[in-house]
């Protein structure tokens, strides 16, 4: 059986890759290299290094490397943040406060990566950009994970799904592909989806030195003051707009949602959805059936009221299409395969 609408929501994100801990045998210091061991990094990505010595860094005493970002980030950004949430320990040989830096990698077809205090560089696999691995010596250890998994939202404006996998084409997935998950696949279809393209993006975010996170922004009112253990806040001063600009953040370990904002703003929707969807991308998917009719007549604000009837699962999708063609948003297409049962839900 096959159910189309109107109505629904889109978030495409990625599964975080492991962390890695760095073999000395496996970095090239002449190529400025490191083979990986793990899969799921891609070129682009911001990871965050944990080491005993403060690599990259000449000296135990120099700050952390952390993105250059907008100092105004716009207050609904606070609902947007996405770092990564670990819950593997750091290797014991790090203790329980390793020095921590965020460079930008590039992941080659061998899987081999480099690192880069600007993301343009990486994006392109500049040589001369590398960092050097130079000072990593055989008894160092390092690890790195991902900071940011650059999830994204889309509104969906138009929808065909397939509660029967038995009538799916799947020559989308590949023969390879598909052998892995076939055993998964319960259903599939099509969707169109909207999404803003968010001018604010800063483009290209370079590495910098920020003591104590300066600069950072805090808002008044909001749980995110909460969240950062305590932290003591000075040049408290609130603006107009209720924006602790320029504050300082002292007393916490890294400050966590500060990191979050920092890896945000340098990444617009269009990136996030070009690099999500390159491969077969996932998502969870919830597929309106609005039942109101004031809603019907409704726009990209239309949410789910209680008693109305929609479809949940997770998704795969396994080809799609973008128009950059609109000013202020992005369009599309994609067609997937869910591969998580389908339920029916009711709002509440």
């Amino acid at each position: 059986m096959a159910v189309l609408g109107t109505f629904g929501r889109i978030v495409i994100k990625r599964s975080a890759p492991q962390p890695e801990v760095m073999s000395f045998g496996a970095i090239n210091k002449a190529q400025k290299l490191y083979t990986l061991t793990q899969t799921g990094y891609r070129n682009g990505d911001l990871v965050e290094i944990a080491s005993a010595t403060n690599w990259p860094n000449a000296s135990a005493t120099d700050v952390g490397l952390v993105p250059a970002y907008v100092a105004s980030i716009p207050p609904e950004w606070r609902d947007r943040l996405e770092m990564v949430d670990y819950t593997e320990p750091y290797p014991a040989a790090l203790g329980s406060t390793p020095y921590k830096n965020q460079l930008y990698i590039s992941v080659d077809q061998l899987n081999r990566i480099a690192f880069y205090r600007n993301r343009n560089s990486a994006l392109r696999n500049v040589k001369a950009d590398r960092e050097s691995l130079d000072a990593i010596e055989a008894g160092d250890t390092l690890e790195f994970r991902l900071v940011n998994d650059w999830r994204i939202e889309c509104g969906l404006k138009g929808w065909n799904l397939s509660l029967d996998a038995q009538e799916l084409d799947t020559t989308g997935l590949g023969d390879k592909f598909f052998d892995g998950v076939k055993s998964t696949i319960k259903g599939g279809g099509t969707f169109d989806f909207i999404v803003e393209r968010e001018t604010i993006d800063s483009k290209n975010s370079t590495i910098i030195s920020l003591p104590n996170y300066q600069n950072a922004v805090l808002w008044t009112g909001s749980t995110d003051v909460t969240t950062l253990l305590d932290a003591s806040i000075t040049n408290n001063n609130p603006d107009t707009t209720g924006n602790y600009n320029n504050a300082s953040v002292t007393g916490v370990e890294p400050a966590p949602r500060q990191y979050e904002l920092m890896a945000r703003s340098g990444t617009s929707n269009l990136m996030r959805l070009l690099l999500e969807t390159q491969d077969q991308a996932e998502a969870d998917a919830e597929f309106w059936m609005i039942t109101e009719e004031a809603a019907r007549s409704g726009g990209a604000s239309v949410v789910k009221e209680s008693g109305d009837l929609f479809y949940r699962t997770k998704i795969i999708i396994t080809s799609n299409a973008i128009s950059t063609a609109a000013a202020d948003i992005i369009t599309g297409s994609a067609a997937f395969v869910t591969v998580r049962e389908i339920e029916l839900l009711e709002g509440v």
